[in-house]
């Protein structure tokens, strides 16, 4: 089922509920805005178009709420913009196939006012704006959940002597397919162990966000990444793009986690659909996406630009005793030496490398 500018077909609405009646459903992105202008709308992907697409922009002012209900997954290739006090319910995978939601492209969910709601798949989500809400909302309440409305732009914010985002977070942070652009972080810790990124560390999901044009370099030692330094926990459908920079022995590097750590008999450390763009350079465990990946799973991961390091690697570092799989990387990769452990997706690994 299409969100889309052509004309509605094979969509039946009725009640407050909109559900398609064939595989070909269309459902016009003005029509349904102008449902929402007065009133709730259900919109149900059902007999045989088991997903949902949103493929044209829309928006409502109204203190209304839509719900999109999948089958299986929801896509938004546009951008939806909740432009009052309404909300948005998200429900994927009714079917029990495993559906999810993502976002590429131009699609995104935007927020104009922090009263509004958000579900998405029966758990509600507190709305954010900026890094500054999103860092003290993650202060108050670690394991909350909490949604970006809209892109923000750092560039104001000069540049931050630590993780704008120091609290580890244990909740879900969900992004909604917005950008966050031209953060620069120069971490001026003298300190063993410091942890450089937008985010310190995470335990719980970060998923759907994008980090625009940074410009970080790391502390005396420890982990640098563009999104998260020290990542226990999920992070899924994420992009980074930028310029990493160790220290004088900074020890992991990547350009979405710097160290993805597991469990040695229990996957707990997740990094999903992510990607980076831009450099590298370090002296230690250095790679396009994860710096060093113990005992984590890294899937559907790609990097392109150069990474250095002693230890560098296209996609990953160092691998042990972890997974890197369905990845890739178009990168230059070079090392300080004849000793330097360099290769195109790892550059130690004890663990499998597949696909």
């Amino acid at each position: 089922m299409v969100i889309s500018t052509g004309a509605t077909q094979n969509v039946h609405c009725g009640a407050n509920v909109c559900k398609a009646t064939a595989t070909d459903a269309v459902l016009n992105a003005t029509a349904l805005a102008g449902m929402l202008a007065s009133g709730d709308v259900k919109v149900v992907a059902g007999n045989g178009a088991s997903d949902i697409a949103v493929g044209a922009p829309f928006s409502w002012t109204a203190a209304t709420t839509l719900t999109l209900q999948a089958y299986g997954g929801i896509t938004f290739a546009n951008t939806v913009s909740v432009a009052g006090p309404g909300g948005i319910t998200l429900t994927t995978n009714v079917g029990g196939a495993g559906g999810d939601f993502s976002f590429v492209g131009k699609g995104k969910i935007t927020f104009w006012d922090l009263t509004g709601q958000l579900t998405i798949n029966g758990e509600r989500y507190r709305l954010v704006a900026g890094i500054s809400g999103l860092a003290a909302a993650v202060q108050e309440k670690p394991s909350g959940n909490y949604a970006l409305t809209a892109d923000y732009d750092a560039s104001s914010d000069g540049t931050y002597p630590a993780s704008p985002v120091p609290t580890a977070v244990k909740g879900k942070i969900e992004g909604l397919g917005n950008t966050v652009s031209h953060l620069t972080i120069k971490d001026t810790s003298t300190a063993e162990n410091t942890e450089t990124a937008l985010f310190s560390s995470n335990a719980g999901v970060i998923r759907d966000l994008r980090i625009s044009a940074i410009k970080a370099a790391g502390g005396y030692e420890g982990d640098l990444a563009g999104l998260v330094a020290l990542n226990s926990g999920r992070i899924r459908n994420v992009s980074v793009t930028g310029t990493l920079t160790g220290g004088r022995r900074t020890d992991m590097i990547g350009g979405v986690a710097g160290s993805n750590t597991g469990n040695w008999n229990k996957n707990t450390a997740f990094v999903e659909n992510a990607s980076f763009a831009g450099k590298i350079a370090g002296r230690g465990y250095d790679g396009g996406v994860v710096g060093y990946n113990y005992y984590g799973a890294i899937s559907g991961a790609s990097a392109s630009g150069s990474t250095e390091g002693a230890i560098a690697g296209g996609v990953v570092g160092g691998n042990w005793g972890g997974s890197v799989g369905y990845s890739h990387a178009n990168s230059a990769i070079s090392g300080p030496g004849e000793q330097a452990l360099l290769g195109g997706v790892a550059g130690l690994s004890t663990g499998p490398i597949t696909h």
